[in-house]
């Protein structure tokens, strides 16, 4: 992640930048993204994350401004035009999880379970 990047606040905006990470990280990670998520442990892949709180040190910026139930979806350049990140509430991000599942989950039938029993381990993670 890097240290200067802007700061979306619009949640529709920041699920836009959730649904293109999730794109980034191929179909093939997203199974090990779950499980770091069910966890409420951050993945990324270079440009690229979603990070929890604990995933702040405490001498960050973000670790005071996260929430307890909020992950900071962030890209870098060249993954986007401008380095970005914003904050979403798990709610938010398991819907565009959910989405991406379901994408993803007909083109590869053979992670069909593993998919959604992750699914059902980060909701539950998630409080929802």
């Amino acid at each position: 992640m890097s240290d200067e990047y802007r700061l979306m606040t619009d949640k529709e905006e920041i699920k836009k930048h959730a649904r293109l990470y999730l794109t980034y990280i191929r179909d093939s990670n997203l199974v090990r993204a779950m499980e770091e998520f069910s966890n409420l442990e951050g993945f990324g892949e270079e440009f690229i994350g979603v990070l929890f709180k604990k995933n702040f040190d405490a001498s960050m910026p973000e670790y005071f401004v996260i929430k307890d139930n909020e992950v900071f979806v962030s890209l870098d350049e060249p993954a986007v035009k401008e380095n970005v990140g914003g904050y979403l509430a798990f709610e938010d991000f398991y819907e565009v999880l959910k989405e991406q599942v379901d994408k993803v989950a007909p083109k590869h039938p053979e992670k069909w379970g593993s998919l959604y029993t992750n699914l059902c381990k980060v909701k539950a993670a998630f409080g929802l």
